[in-house]
């Protein structure tokens, strides 16, 4: 099957070949919220293993000793101003004007803190621009089940979105689904084994380089265990006698100081500011107390220190599921504050272990406290839409109102899982919303229109 997407968009072409040169230039000159290098950018030079080895590969690739890192800065620009231009051409292709267009590309390119990503030496352009060339495909639907060259492309995305970053898989999981339930609905059966055998190659690739360097497989949910198990320790119904002995002296590493930050974090009332300091104070729980975890490591003798951890992790969280929840739900809503410590905190040094607090957060990024303003009340409409669509769209699923159901509530819904499997296993930022920022401002932007619609049809009816 073939798609000219020139020749079907005629005059368009010229339209959107004049956004994406505005778009890669405005990405180039524009402000950005983050450095070349960034705290976790090293993990990925030297090719931790913790890491997935896709991006340092690509790292490799593109240094150069005299331009340094600016080949890869230039590739992440172009692949993310790519996929979002991509993504604006198929809902131009779905029938959208060149109105809605503009707006949406409006509201994805001003967001300054979204593009810093293509500007510094993390996955994350690479991520986001292969979710958005997934969502693109996702969109398409009928002619992505109908086509084998589109089946075998998408493969290839979700691969590549599982050989990225470890979290992936579950996004590899649900594309997949949707992808599977459409073309059985349309009865293209071969073209799921033509997007399996596709989606095999980048893991695939990824497995091999990987073990090229590495002998055992590491991740960063060893790093998440450790906060959880620090903030569990000091949630005020933790009692020590409830755990094993041999759990108490390495629960003690964590129990003073934690107990301490959850008694602040409980006196607060601005809930913007209680769910960044949540997450804050957690990533401290993963990294700044490395070296006390090692010294009892060694002194401990335990053999598989990595499975001593994660059965005290599961325990603590069967013996305070409330807690855990509510810790869970914390994270989600931090998701949608952006900026809340730095508009509600007007002394760093106040807060409890400022220093490690500071250490693990990395440099604050100051803003104008109106622009602030501005950008926690536009996420904060955001999070309330979005959480309303996605109950409607459940609800049109336990109702089997097919007729109301399109892509784009399917499309929700693998954001709020992807989003909530976050803020259950790891901690949750707005750098964990940015993946499906994009379809976020889409589903925005379409159910505005819909409700404009709506609102003119009903004018014009009491003018008659």
């Amino acid at each position: 099957m073939k798609i000219h997407i020139i020749d079907r968009l005629n005059r368009d072409f010229y339209i959107f070949l004049l956004f994406f040169i505005i778009a890669f230039i405005w990405l180039i000159k524009s402000p950005s919220f983050f450095g070349i290098l960034e705290p976790d950018s090293l993990s990925y030079i030297h090719g931790d293993a913790i890491r997935t080895s896709i991006y340092p590969y690509l790292i490799d690739f593109f240094y150069e000793e005299n331009f340094k890192y600016t080949f890869l800065i230039y590739f992440q620009i172009f692949f993310l101003t790519c996929s979002l231009i991509f993504l604006l051409i198929v809902l131009r292709m779905k029938g959208q004007n060149l109105l809605f267009i503009s707006i949406v590309y409006f509201f994805l390119f001003a967001n300054i803190y979204y593009i810093s990503f293509s500007k510094t030496v993390l996955t994350e352009a690479l991520f986001f621009g292969l979710i958005n060339f997934a969502s693109s495909l996702i969109i398409l639907e009928k002619k992505l089940s109908k086509s084998y060259l589109l089946s075998g492309i998408f493969g290839l995305i979700i691969g590549g979105i599982y050989a990225t970053k470890s979290v992936g898989f579950i996004l590899f999981f649900f594309f997949f689904l949707i992808f599977l339930f459409s073309s059985i609905k349309y009865k293209k059966i071969k073209q799921i084994f033509v997007c399996l055998i596709f989606s095999t190659f980048l893991p695939i690739l990824e497995h091999q380089i990987y073990y090229e360097t590495h002998d055992t497989r590491n991740n960063v949910f060893n790093k998440s265990i450790n906060g959880k198990i620090f903030v569990l320790s000091g949630s005020p119904k933790f009692k020590l006698k409830n755990y094993k002995e041999n759990y108490w002296e390495f629960l003690s590493i964590f129990e003073n100081e934690s107990k301490l930050i959850n008694t602040y974090i409980s006196n607060l009332k601005n809930p913007f500011l209680v769910a960044n300091l949540k997450a804050d104070y957690e990533v401290v729980g993963q990294y700044q107390y490395e070296k006390e975890i090692n010294e009892f490591k060694l002194s401990s003798g335990i053999n598989n220190f990595d499975n001593f951890k994660k059965q005290l992790c599961f325990s603590m969280v069967l013996n305070n599921p409330i807690e855990f929840i509510k810790i869970s739900m914390w994270h989600y809503f931090g998701l949608w504050s952006p900026g809340g410590k730095q508009l509600f905190v007007s002394n760093y040094e106040d807060l409890p272990f400022a220093s490690k607090l500071n250490r693990s957060s990395g440099e604050t990024i100051y803003l104008k406290k109106i622009l602030l303003v501005g950008v926690i009340c536009f996420f904060s409409v955001l999070f309330c839409f979005f959480t309303f669509f996605s109950i409607r769209s459940i609800l049109i699923i336990f109702r089997r109102d097919w007729k109301k159901y399109d892509i784009f509530n399917s499309l929700c819904l693998i954001c709020q899982m992807y989003l909530i499997a976050v803020s259950v296993i790891n901690i949750a930022t707005p750098r964990y919303l940015m993946p499906f920022y994009p379809v976020v401002i889409i589903i925005f932007c379409l159910y505005l229109k819909e409700m404009f619609i709506i609102l003119l049809k009903n004018l014009n009816v009491r003018s008659n």
